[in-house]
């Protein structure tokens, strides 16, 4: 199904599909592990106008469209923190994630100082893919304003 895979940086008018897309699989597979507070600091995070803002402000975000359908999304936090990864449930385990985490390390290997290591506070059900993509666990699990976190971190350059 990757075979018509498409990995871009949006404009900021196209990416409605793509909120939902983080919400969705944010409410399937994230949500029932989070405190109800941590749910709406979520949904606050993942508004249309937090995400274009953000995309507008130079945080390096990746969409991933297959067929024109919204099956990928990732947004970085400047120097070098992933704040969003999320692959549409039906895309999943097709290396998209990888592909967009694979432009993402190029974006920030480009830079005149580039960071050392990519981190990410994983949620429990994300930690086994963020091992399969290279990261390694950095400490235990705290809780991040409600939302259970595994904080991880990959080595810039340190994938093949």
């Amino acid at each position: 199904m990757t075979s018509s895979l498409r990995i871009r940086v949006p404009a900021p008018g196209e990416l409605p599909p793509f909120v939902e897309l983080v919400r969705s699989t944010f409410d399937a597979f994230i949500a029932p592990d989070c405190e109800a507070i941590g749910v709406r600091r979520f949904r606050e995070l993942t508004t249309l106008e937090g995400m274009q803002a953000r995309l507008g402000a130079g945080y390096p975000t990746w969409i991933a469209e297959c067929d024109g359908r919204a099956v990928g999304f990732l947004q970085v936090r400047l120097p070098a923190h992933l704040l969003l990864l999320f692959v549409h449930a039906e895309h999943q385990r097709q290396g998209i994630a990888r592909r967009l985490l694979d432009r993402t390390m190029a974006e920030l290997a480009a830079k005149n100082d580039p960071p050392s290591e990519l981190t990410v506070n994983a949620s429990p059900f994300s930690v086994a893919v963020y091992r399969r993509l290279g990261f390694r666990e950095q400490g235990t699990v705290p809780q991040q304003g409600g939302i259970p976190t595994v904080p991880m971190a990959l080595e810039l350059g340190s994938r093949n």
